[in-house]
């Protein structure tokens, strides 16, 4: 291995040790998971970005193509203080070093995590970065200065899955295999399509509900997608996770704002409107302002910490979303109860 560094846009730069080749400029952001290391540079949430974990040993169980969120690497960089070589776990199929040379995402070991994590923090979680060796410095700062480029992560033409008698559109913003799956098992069949679909192209789908998934755009930026909603919300349910969670809140009149920091990883407690508390996954920079909620969103979830809105349903329409990922959540071996419940009160409604 040779020396790197993680240059930051601010002028800073960590050291360690380069694996695999010099990467591009992305967003630095945190994730605080101990485990699910393989899912999160494979989230298409996390296309560009360059993930810092906060856990100190990285890639202990190895890696499973199993637990894979899309087709291939979706971040544009991974930062780790210790990666293991020779992980110890009867399900690994190769060691997550290997993995990431193959995905062709660069890895910086070895590194400060606990300072850079500090340096995400105190710069609000807008900083940009690139991993690189010590001898191309000179490129890394040049890339930048270049304007940033979000990646596109939507599929660019609609694809059929799941064999369910419930049709289903899916909303592809930067949708998982998992949850694909999940509601695969919730008897849908799915029509997946490009996130630029327009209301009238989903209407001859003829769904009987719309699903509209998480990614990494920012809300504020995909006011086609709230167009689009805003036609659709009152012919057919609509359930919204992550991003599909703030753009369908945005359809119904409320508004999002930037989170002084992310909220990435799989231990987010959050409680529902009947006291149970759940550990949820999250990969989110956002959050719903809950004072511009209309009277007839209605607050099902929140977030333990500080109160913030997690989850709304419609008070007449068959409107619900959750901010977390509710595939994950801790506990279901069966489609998540969200899910079902927002597909059962659509077909009443039918």
């Amino acid at each position: 291995m040779k020396a790197g560094y993680l240059y930051l846009a601010d002028g800073r730069k960590f050291g360690g040790y380069l694996v695999g080749a010099a990467g591009t400029a992305g967003e630095v952001v945190f994730t605080t998971g101990m485990t699910g290391y393989e899912e999160s540079v494979t989230d298409p949430a996390n296309a560009g970005r360059i993930l810092v974990c906060t856990y100190p040993i990285i890639g202990a169980y190895g890696v499973n193509r199993n637990a894979s969120r899309s087709e291939h690497a979706q971040a544009a960089g991974l930062v780790v203080a210790e990666l293991v070589r020779q992980p110890s776990n009867w399900e690994s199929e190769g060691d997550l070093p290997s993995f990431l040379r193959e995905q062709k995402v660069p890895c910086l070991c070895g590194a400060d995590t606990r300072a850079i994590t500090r340096a995400v923090r105190e710069a609000g979680g807008n900083l940009r970065g690139i991993i690189a060796a010590a001898e191309d410095e000179e490129r890394a700062l040049a890339a930048l200065r270049e304007p940033a480029v979000r990646p596109a992560v939507s599929t660019p033409v609609a694809y059929r899955t799941g064999e369910g008698h419930r049709p289903v559109v899916v909303l592809d913003l930067g949708v998982t295999r998992d949850c694909l799956a999940a509601l695969s098992a919730a008897d849908c069949r799915l029509t997946v399509v490009p996130a630029t679909t327009t209301a009238a192209q989903i209407r001859k789908l003829q769904p009987a509900a719309v699903y509209v998934s998480n990614g990494p755009d920012d809300p504020a930026e995909r006011d086609d997608v709230v167009a689009t909603l805003c036609e659709l919300r009152e012919e057919y349910p609509i359930f919204g996770a992550g991003l599909g969670f703030l753009l369908l809140a945005r359809a119904c009149g409320a508004t999002a704002e930037k989170l002084p920091v992310g909220r990435r990883g799989n231990s987010y407690p959050v409680r529902d409107e009947e006291g149970a508390i759940a550990m949820t996954c999250q990969n989110q920079d956002y959050a719903l302002v809950a004072e511009s909620l209309p009277a007839e969103l209605q607050v099902t979830h929140r977030f333990i910490h500080d109160g913030g809105v997690q989850g709304f349903r419609h008070a007449t329409l068959p409107l619900a979303g959750v901010a977390y990922y509710p595939q994950l959540t801790p506990g279901h071996k069966e489609a998540p109860a969200e899910l079902v419940g927002w597909l059962d009160a659509g077909e009443e409604r039918a």
